[in-house]
């Protein structure tokens, strides 16, 4: 018979964090995390601790090196094919679509390339801002784990693979179905969408 006597709220904690430690999840971010570069810092934060399904997820990727001038990291946010491929999200759980999948399946020849910065890391933080929803579209409520791996981060002078780095793992809600929400929220796209908007909120909306 099953014992009904209350653990203790740390032996709970125990049991939590190691139950985490054997998801996929963190075998990944654990083997990724374990071929960083030595000096640098990747932190990925969101703008929110909960979302509704659809709804837009701002993701902030942060690099800094506690080893100034050794390495270089790519600041592009855009490339002529129409995709960024140099930062990878990881998700658990695994149930999130790429919205986009099908699309660049299928699209045909890519014209590569765009311009880009390309400073120096150093303590000084190099900022990427990002939606998530380009990448990942989440439809399922509850607890989600994330984080990324970049491969932005290369030897300063040096021509060989760019440096896989893994960031930080958050954790985020994402809440049940509200149909007030989604409806007001197609209300105010509409309007946008009507009024002639400048490109920037034509694509936000």
């Amino acid at each position: 018979m099953r014992s009904s006597r209350v653990l203790p709220f740390a032996l709970l904690l125990l049991v939590a964090a190691s139950t985490r430690a054997a998801d996929p999840l963190d075998q990944q971010h654990t083997d990724l995390a374990a071929k960083s570069p030595a000096g640098v810092s990747f932190i990925l934060t969101l703008d929110k601790a909960a979302y509704h399904a659809g709804e837009r997820i701002a993701v902030t990727l942060t690099f800094t090196s506690s080893i100034d001038g050794k390495y270089t990291c790519d600041m592009a946010t855009y490339d002529r094919s129409g995709r960024m491929f140099e930062d990878t999200y990881f998700l658990d759980p695994a149930d999130a679509a790429d919205p986009l999948r099908d699309y660049f399946a299928n699209v045909g020849g890519f014209m590569l390339g765009g311009l880009s910065q390309i400073p120096p890391l150093a303590a000084k933080p190099l900022e990427l801002h990002v939606d998530l929803n380009e990448w990942l579209r989440i439809d399922h409520p509850g607890t989600h784990h994330l984080f990324a791996a970049s491969t932005r981060v290369q030897i300063a002078g040096d021509t060989s693979p760019r440096l896989a780095t893994a960031s930080n793992i958050v954790t985020f809600e994402i809440l049940p179905p509200d149909p007030a929400w989604s409806q007001a929220q197609l209300a105010d796209i509409q309007k946008i969408l009507d009024g002639h908007p400048e490109p920037s909120e034509r694509t936000a909306a």
